[in-house]
């Protein structure tokens, strides 16, 4: 009898989840399921580049960061359907079109949700959905002369960096420090720096709330909580606000929910649920919200999941490998062709004023790799050795 492994999202975790479980699926007599609401996948980290694409050649940029998983995913041997999932228990899943999917072993790559347009909304399920959404979104950023940006996160900072001298920009960020968790005060202070000589006008330690505005006005109006500057702008993107897609866990896994973030053990489980395993952003580690990371939880998952097969087939109790976590690496766009990278502990590259080109040029080499099933998972694999060699040595120094 096959062992039947389903996955639930189809981003950065589920999909190279998926695409890793293929090379093994006939070692192990697998069929292996992935499960998302679209019907294609996009490279998240790219979107922001479609945005400052102009309109004529944004179907183009657009269709080099997805690709349809009815073409993908089948050419792997995995199974497609599309699908939003209603319920998870401990033997299936239950969709809202009722139908019902039974597992062996249930992986949770749900994701995370995100303001429009970095992410889709579920509106926006298929190919041409999401590309009319974006083409309105992009023309309306043409049309403004000001802009507002609300975040200075990974999202924030990249968003920022696309527009700086191209509008009149306005950032406002809650915290008093840019990315302090991915390269400390030193390396925020640069990429502030990059952004400030690039004319973005940056107020950070506030907050800012929206004002009711006149039926019919294009312009919006918000005011900062602090020194209650007014601030308005005729587009607005609105880069915090992270919320994990777990709504399917809350009937039977409320008790391992921490305001939405799964609870995991360091093999990625849900205590006292062996059977299912959650990677990616929807769960409660201290570890930051990244492709790159994402990346490297599937990876080790993917291991410890053959070492279950092994032990299965062999009729033995496997042994699991707890989760090291990565030391964190970063490369973030700057525009269409600079970035800032930070790769802890050795190297920061900012670049003299308007960011690095060398930075860029990786920014640029991760997404073609990302597009490439074959080429990505021998990258991350290699990546994750080194990742979990230099963790292990960091520990025992």
């Amino acid at each position: 009898m096959a062992t039947h492994i389903l996955i639930l999202g189809g981003g950065a975790a589920g999909i190279l989840s998926a695409l890793k479980l293929s090379t093994i699926k006939s070692r192990y007599d697998l069929e292996v399921t992935l499960v998302d609401p679209k019907s294609y996948f996009e490279y998240t980290p790219g979107i922001i580049s479609v945005l400052g694409t102009r309109l004529d050649e944004l179907e183009k940029r657009f269709e080099a960061i997805t690709q349809a998983y009815e073409t993908l995913l089948p050419s792997w041997g995995i199974k497609f359907v599309q699908g939003e999932v209603e319920e998870v228990n401990d033997s299936e899943v239950i969709l809202t079109s009722q139908t019902h999917l039974a597992y062996t072993y249930l992986i949770v790559a749900t994701g995370s949700s995100y303001p429009f347009p970095f992410k889709p909304t579920t509106t926006q399920l298929t190919y041409a959905e999401r590309l009319e959404a974006l083409r309105a979104d992009r023309a309306s950023l043409e049309a403004a002369e000001r802009v507002l940006c609300v975040g200075l996160g990974p999202v924030g900072v990249e968003m920022v960096g696309e527009l700086v001298g191209t509008k009149q920009l306005t950032v406002v960020h809650g915290g008093t420090e840019v990315l302090p968790r991915l390269g400390g005060e030193k390396f925020g202070n640069k990429v502030l720096s990059v952004l400030k000589k690039n004319h973005a006008h940056v107020i950070l330690g506030e907050k800012a709330e929206e004002q009711p505005s006149a039926d019919g006005q294009s312009t919006r109006a918000f005011v900062t909580d602090k020194t209650h500057q007014r601030l308005e702008a005729e587009k607005v993107y609105i880069s915090n606000g992270l919320l994990p897609n777990t709504r399917c866990l809350v009937r039977n896994y409320a008790a391992s929910l921490n305001r939405g973030f799964v609870r995991v053990n360091e093999y990625f489980q849900i205590p006292g649920h062996e059977k299912i395993f959650c990677i990616g952003d929807i769960i409660d580690i201290d570890e930051e919200k990244l492709y790159f990371t994402a990346h490297m939880q599937a990876v080790h998952l993917f291991k410890n999941l053959s070492a279950i097969l092994a032990a299965r087939s062999a009729g033995q109790e496997p042994t699991l490998a707890p989760y090291p976590g990565v030391r964190l690496a970063v490369v973030l766009s700057i525009g269409p062709s600079r970035g800032i990278t930070y790769i802890d502990p050795l190297v920061s590259m900012v670049g003299f004023g308007r960011g690095s080109l060398l930075a860029g040029v990786m920014k640029w080499c991760i997404e073609k790799i990302t597009m490439e099933p074959s080429i990505k998972m021998w990258i991350n694999e290699g990546l994750y050795f080194v990742q979990k060699h230099r963790t292990l040595k960091a520990k025992l120094d």
